[in-house]
Protein backbone atom coordinates (compact mmCIF):
# COMPACT_ATOMS: atom_id res chain seq x y z
CA UNK A 1 0.00 0.00 0.00
CA UNK A 2 3.03 2.51 1.00
CA UNK A 3 4.66 1.36 -2.12
CA UNK A 4 1.66 2.42 -4.26
CA UNK A 5 0.69 5.74 -2.79
CA UNK A 6 5.09 6.63 -3.28
CA UNK A 7 4.23 5.69 -6.93
CA UNK A 8 1.29 7.53 -7.16
CA UNK A 9 2.80 10.80 -5.90
CA UNK A 10 5.99 10.11 -8.19
CA UNK A 11 3.78 9.78 -11.42
CA UNK A 12 1.99 12.59 -10.42
CA UNK A 13 5.08 14.33 -9.73
CA UNK A 14 6.73 13.44 -12.87
CA UNK A 15 3.67 14.28 -14.86
CA UNK A 16 2.96 18.12 -13.57
CA UNK A 17 6.78 18.35 -14.80
CA UNK A 18 7.55 16.88 -17.59
CA UNK A 19 7.14 19.39 -20.32
CA UNK A 20 5.23 17.48 -23.63
CA UNK A 21 4.60 19.21 -27.14
CA UNK A 22 0.78 19.16 -27.22
CA UNK A 23 -0.97 18.37 -30.70
CA UNK A 24 -4.25 20.19 -31.32
CA UNK A 25 -7.28 18.20 -30.84
CA UNK A 26 -9.89 17.37 -33.89
CA UNK A 27 -11.14 21.41 -33.78
CA UNK A 28 -7.49 22.52 -34.22
CA UNK A 29 -7.10 23.57 -30.40
CA UNK A 30 -4.53 22.79 -27.96
CA UNK A 31 -5.64 21.26 -24.37
CA UNK A 32 -2.78 21.89 -21.67
CA UNK A 33 -3.23 19.13 -18.92
CA UNK A 34 -4.38 20.24 -15.40
CA UNK A 35 -1.73 21.57 -12.81
CA UNK A 36 -1.86 18.98 -10.24
CA UNK A 37 0.23 19.31 -6.51
CA UNK A 38 2.73 16.65 -5.53
CA UNK A 39 -0.59 13.99 -4.19
CA UNK A 40 -1.98 14.35 -7.82
CA UNK A 41 -5.07 16.84 -6.62
CA UNK A 42 -5.68 19.14 -9.04
CA UNK A 43 -4.57 22.78 -7.91
CA UNK A 44 -6.98 25.50 -6.71
CA UNK A 45 -6.77 27.29 -10.07
CA UNK A 46 -7.74 24.18 -11.47
CA UNK A 47 -11.22 23.54 -9.59
CA UNK A 48 -12.13 27.06 -11.03
CA UNK A 49 -11.20 26.40 -14.37
CA UNK A 50 -13.91 23.46 -13.60
CA UNK A 51 -16.73 25.42 -12.41
CA UNK A 52 -20.11 27.34 -14.15
CA UNK A 53 -22.44 29.07 -12.22
CA UNK A 54 -24.84 31.57 -12.10
CA UNK A 55 -23.42 35.26 -11.63
CA UNK A 56 -26.17 36.04 -9.40
CA UNK A 57 -29.50 34.33 -7.97
CA UNK A 58 -32.70 34.81 -10.04
CA UNK A 59 -36.00 35.34 -8.72
CA UNK A 60 -39.18 33.76 -9.35
CA UNK A 61 -42.77 33.68 -8.17
CA UNK A 62 -44.44 30.61 -7.84
CA UNK A 63 -48.24 29.94 -7.12
CA UNK A 64 -51.06 31.81 -8.35
CA UNK A 65 -52.72 34.20 -5.81
CA UNK A 66 -55.35 35.05 -8.39
CA UNK A 67 -56.73 32.06 -8.25
CA UNK A 68 -56.95 31.86 -4.56
CA UNK A 69 -53.65 30.09 -3.89
CA UNK A 70 -50.46 31.30 -2.51
CA UNK A 71 -47.45 32.78 -4.04
CA UNK A 72 -44.18 31.62 -3.35
CA UNK A 73 -41.05 33.87 -3.52
CA UNK A 74 -38.31 31.72 -4.65
CA UNK A 75 -34.15 32.95 -5.37
CA UNK A 76 -32.47 29.83 -7.20
CA UNK A 77 -28.54 30.12 -8.30
CA UNK A 78 -26.80 27.03 -9.92
CA UNK A 79 -23.16 25.79 -9.82
CA UNK A 80 -21.87 22.88 -10.99
CA UNK A 81 -18.31 21.21 -11.33
CA UNK A 82 -16.46 19.52 -13.99
CA UNK A 83 -14.96 16.33 -12.19
CA UNK A 84 -11.51 15.44 -12.48
CA UNK A 85 -10.12 11.67 -13.98
CA UNK A 86 -6.73 11.11 -14.07
CA UNK A 87 -6.98 8.94 -17.17
CA UNK A 88 -9.33 11.25 -19.03
CA UNK A 89 -8.04 15.03 -17.97
CA UNK A 90 -10.32 16.43 -20.68
CA UNK A 91 -13.54 14.80 -19.85
CA UNK A 92 -16.51 16.76 -20.54
CA UNK A 93 -18.59 17.75 -17.56
CA UNK A 94 -20.77 15.36 -17.30
CA UNK A 95 -24.01 17.16 -15.15
CA UNK A 96 -26.56 19.39 -16.59
CA UNK A 97 -29.65 20.86 -15.44
CA UNK A 98 -32.79 22.76 -16.87
CA UNK A 99 -35.41 25.55 -15.46
CA UNK A 100 -38.22 25.30 -17.23
CA UNK A 101 -40.66 28.60 -16.10
CA UNK A 102 -44.31 28.50 -17.01
CA UNK A 103 -44.11 24.36 -17.19
CA UNK A 104 -47.01 22.50 -18.65
CA UNK A 105 -48.77 25.89 -19.66
CA UNK A 106 -49.21 27.13 -16.08
CA UNK A 107 -47.42 30.59 -15.88
CA UNK A 108 -47.18 30.11 -12.13
CA UNK A 109 -45.30 26.69 -12.22
CA UNK A 110 -41.97 26.24 -12.93
CA UNK A 111 -40.02 22.47 -13.34
CA UNK A 112 -36.44 22.72 -11.68
CA UNK A 113 -34.07 19.37 -12.97
CA UNK A 114 -30.29 18.77 -12.17
CA UNK A 115 -29.15 15.53 -14.93
CA UNK A 116 -26.06 14.03 -13.62
CA UNK A 117 -24.46 11.93 -16.44
CA UNK A 118 -22.16 9.02 -15.78
CA UNK A 119 -20.18 6.55 -17.79
CA UNK A 120 -18.44 7.09 -21.15
CA UNK A 121 -21.16 9.39 -22.58
CA UNK A 122 -22.45 11.01 -19.44
CA UNK A 123 -22.25 14.11 -21.08
CA UNK A 124 -24.22 13.25 -24.24
CA UNK A 125 -26.86 11.81 -22.15
CA UNK A 126 -27.35 14.45 -19.46
CA UNK A 127 -27.72 16.68 -22.51
CA UNK A 128 -29.93 14.44 -24.29
CA UNK A 129 -32.47 14.64 -21.27
CA UNK A 130 -31.65 17.95 -20.94
CA UNK A 131 -33.99 18.46 -24.15
CA UNK A 132 -36.06 15.67 -24.00
CA UNK A 133 -36.77 14.86 -20.54
CA UNK A 134 -38.79 18.58 -19.39
CA UNK A 135 -41.19 18.02 -23.16
CA UNK A 136 -42.19 14.83 -22.06
CA UNK A 137 -42.95 15.44 -18.24
CA UNK A 138 -44.87 18.64 -19.31
CA UNK A 139 -47.19 16.47 -21.61
CA UNK A 140 -48.06 13.97 -18.90
CA UNK A 141 -49.20 16.53 -16.13
CA UNK A 142 -50.85 18.53 -19.01
CA UNK A 143 -52.39 15.09 -19.74
CA UNK A 144 -53.45 14.72 -15.58
CA UNK A 145 -54.28 17.85 -15.18
CA UNK A 146 -56.72 17.52 -18.12
CA UNK A 147 -58.29 14.43 -15.93
CA UNK A 148 -58.32 16.39 -12.71
CA UNK A 149 -59.51 19.51 -13.73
Amino acid sequence: ERMQSKQAKEAAKSSSTKKETLAPNADGIVKEDPKVNENGHLMPEEVVKRTASSIRPKKLLLGNSAKGGPALKLRYAYLTQRGYYPDDVHKANQDSYSITNKFAGEDADSLFVVYDGHGKDGDICAKYAQKELPRAIAKYVRQKRAILY
